[in-house]
């Protein structure tokens, strides 16, 4: 029997560098999500589900029991799942093996899926609807090597967070909290939860070493502050062209009136070039990336095909076409786009690039950086007790039928990211290359190599956040 769905697809990807999508007030986690047209959302009481969300013949809990969530968890998994009739038969009755239901649903997952996780309903809500996280608000990486990490390194700072407050940048390194080196904290688990999943209301003296070789010491608190989705937007004259520049961090559903205000500018201005930067950008509501794309591609791309959805063989009869919006307010009609990426480009982010190099829009997409995250996947999620859930549901393919990026989406100039330049310097490795490329139509065969520590890595299965800010 069909069961009647609200489309609210999330592409949480796994954020970040953390190779996951991150929340609350931590690092990176495991989150990669890629969520649909604009959630409708009729509120209930804590037992029930967000109206139609989950669609399918499994209902959420109405006694939310251990037993109770890990069968609902269990029966999506064997009902809507996008591999659901290749997921194992396990004995979810079984405390010892599956304490949780979280536990059950990282058992269940299929090869393919890094993506598919539970998150807290509030959580959930505040993020990708409201705008809110709760943390210190900025993403990093760490500096070094499992055996040994020199430091915690700021790639990007929320403006209005604690952090952006308290004066942390880009490039800055955290060498230590609370006068224990990152060395300490990271082998210590204890600390390790303390410090990057730990009471939001932590309050942490934090040992800053700048490029310039300076320290310095800064009290930062995790509270609650708004997420700006755009962190960056201007317009900068470069050899003659009036170039924009976006920064864009996450497809939640405040974007769209902060992406509206940039492309606004953008449309005044009658920028000659767009540089659109994901390299962090780890996904977010379906609807939001279609706006972005649309508001690029403009008369380009109205009427065309922007996705394809595709459920298992259940399902399939919810299959579905997703279109371009109508020329959107402002929309830039570009015949070429540069997008920067990283491996933390993820989700929503892969959707846009997919979309707009489809052959139909006759738009050329430059991609430079590193390969995308490879999500192709999108969930519908929806809420029960007191949480969230989200699923693989879809996949996802452009006008062309392309979209199996399992292993990410490749540039077409491959670059290294450059952590210790800002954004729209022109020094900075990933900008560079876009504009040398606006130059001379190609890319680099050298590039100069930037002094850097000796290696980095992210951390995202153990901390609670999952939005790539911690």
């Amino acid at each position: 029997m069909k069961v009647a769905f609200v489309k609210s697809i999330i592409i949480v990807w796994i954020c970040m560098l953390l190779a996951a999508c991150n929340s609350s007030g931590s690092l990176q986690s495991d989150t990669n999500s890629s969520i649909n047209p604009k959630p409708s959302t009729e509120a209930d009481n804590n037992n029930t589900q967000t109206k139609n969300e989950i669609f399918g013949e499994v209902q959420p809990p109405k006694i939310c029991t251990l037993q109770s969530k890990k069968k609902f968890v269990y029966d999506l998994f064997h009902d809507s799942y996008l591999w659901a009739d290749v997921t194992k038969e396990v004995d979810y009755d079984d405390n010892i093996t599956y304490p949780d239901e979280e536990t059950l649903l990282q058992d269940l997952r299929n090869d393919k899926d890094h993506f598919s996780f539970i998150m807290g309903k509030k959580e959930y809500n505040n993020f990708f609807q409201a705008g809110k996280n709760t943390g210190f608000g900025f993403e990093f990486v760490f500096a070094g090597d499992t055996s040994y990490v020199q430091s915690i390194l700021v790639l990007l700072v929320y403006p209005g967070s604690p952090a952006d407050i308290a004066g942390l940048k880009r490039s800055d390194q955290i060498t230590a909290v609370d006068n224990i080196d990152i060395n300490t904290i990271y082998h210590d688990t204890k600390l390790m939860e303390h410090y990057f999943s730990g009471d939001d209301n932590l309050t942490v003296t934090a040992t800053i070493k700048h490029t310039d070789g300076s320290f310095e010491q800064k009290t930062i608190s995790k509270r609650e502050f708004d997420v700006k989705t755009v962190i960056k937007d201007q317009v900068v004259n470069i050899d003659n062209k009036k170039i924009g520049y976006l920064l864009f961090q996450s497809f939640v559903g405040t974007s769209e009136a902060e992406l509206n205000q940039a492309f606004k500018t953008f449309s005044q201005k009658g920028i000659d070039e767009l540089v659109l930067d994901l390299r962090y950008n780890g996904g977010g509501y379906v609807y939001i990336a279609n706006h972005l794309a649309s508001l690029i591609g403009g008369s380009k791309t109205e009427g065309k095909i922007f996705e394809k959805q595709l459920f298992n063989q259940k399902y399939s009869s919810y299959n579905d076409t997703v279109y371009f919006e109508n020329r959107p307010s402002n929309a830039l009609n570009l015949n070429r786009i540069f997008i920067l990426t990283t491996k933390s480009s993820c989700s929503a982010s892969e959707l846009v690039i997919n979309a707009l190099r489809a052959s139909v829009t006759g738009i050329d997409v430059v991609q430079i950086g590193d390969a995308t995250c490879g999500k192709p996947y999108a969930m519908i999620g929806g809420a029960y007790c007191d949480k969230y859930i989200l699923p693989v549901q879809m996949k996802s393919v452009n006008a062309d039928d392309t979209g199996d990026y399992v292993d990410g989406i490749a540039p077409k100039c491959q670059v290294d990211d450059d952590f210790f330049h800002d954004y729209v310097d022109p020094h900075e490795a990933l900008f560079a290359e876009a504009l040398y490329y606006m130059k001379y139509n190609n890319c680099q065969k050298s590039r100069t190599l930037y002094a850097r520590p000796k290696s980095f890595f992210s951390e995202h299965n153990n901390f609670r956040a999952r939005f790539g800010i911690y």
